[in-house]
């Protein structure tokens, strides 16, 4: 059996004040290993920073932020992501914010989407409607069963 390295990947569903994703396009001039081009803001880790480290350096290498500028994070949901070529664990956090962002180059534009709407979209990251079906993303869109942030 060939040795797979166990990697981390820190990902947040930015949401504004509407409950609307931020939802992120790739540049696939820059990332070209993609197939899937649009995705919520994170990346793998780096040894040596907490979680929350990491998650500052991924805000501020692709919208430009900080995580102070943010709700406290809320981990929604952890995957255990397996094949034959990787192992990635993937922590999700929800995050509040304004929706003032500005997105780094390697970055071909961003939308703010209704969960929803997110829901049905094509050409998604394909780990994260497995987030979107996470109780916490059900009760945000179903107001009767309503979960303040």
């Amino acid at each position: 059996m060939e040795q797979v390295t166990l990697q981390v990947s820190v990902k947040t569903l930015i949401l504004n004040s509407e409950n609307q994703a931020l939802l992120l396009e790739k540049n696939t001039n820059i990332n070209k290993v993609y197939s899937d081009t649009r995705d919520i803001p994170g990346g793998r880790i780096n040894p040596g920073f907490t979680l929350f480290e990491n998650l500052d350096q991924e805000l501020e290498e692709e919208i430009y932020a900080n995580l102070a500028d943010f709700s406290e994070p809320i981990l929604i949901t952890t995957q255990d992501i397996q094949n034959p070529t990787f192992h990635v664990l993937r922590l999700t956090h929800i995050l509040r914010c304004s929706p003032e962002i500005q997105i780094s180059d390697e970055l071909e534009s961003f939308q703010w989407v209704n969960l929803a709407d997110l829901k049905e979209m094509k050409g998604l990251n394909s780990f994260l409607p497995v987030v979107l079906q996470s109780d916490y993303c059900i009760d945000l869109v179903l107001p009767s069963k309503g979960v303040q942030v």
